[in-house]
């Protein structure tokens, strides 16, 4: 009984730390990245599957939680700023959030959907972090 109750407390505490995953389409898909390329060109040679990086960009005026997303060295697009704004300080804080490419959609037109994996432990230190401000403020 005793080893059955052990291994259905670690199984709990497994369980509680399984990344969260997301997925989103991106913004942004229809201008030009910061060296002047059509987004829409680079989402031809798109491919699902493939790791796509997350960069903050804290210094964009319209958005201080901006997260550019980025395809090899070719920027593709923003995560939406509603989930940028819960990404960013995760971020920020050293978090590491894993994505990748799930598809391109359109044709004339393109979209990009992404799927972030974003570790529990972070939103759990975050959490902690926020309530640590809030007592501070207090």
């Amino acid at each position: 009984l005793l080893i059955i109750l052990l291994a259905l407390r670690c199984t709990r505490k497994n369980a509680a730390k399984q990344p969260r995953k997301v997925t989103t389409n991106l913004a942004g898909v229809t201008k030009s990245n910061a060296s002047g390329t059509p987004i829409q060109q680079i989402l031809r040679t798109v491919t699902a599957g493939r790791e796509i990086c997350l960069v903050r960009e804290p210094d964009k005026p319209y958005d201080p939680n901006a997260i550019a997303v980025y395809y090899g060295s070719a920027g593709i697009g923003y995560i939406k700023a509603e989930l940028a704004k819960e990404l960013a300080p995760l971020i920020d804080s050293g978090a590491v959030i894993h994505a990748k490419v799930v598809r391109v959609t359109g044709g004339r037109n393109r979209g990009c959907t992404v799927e972030l994996t974003i570790p529990q432990d972070a939103e759990a230190a975050n959490d902690t972090n926020d309530t640590n401000d809030t007592n501070d403020q207090q």
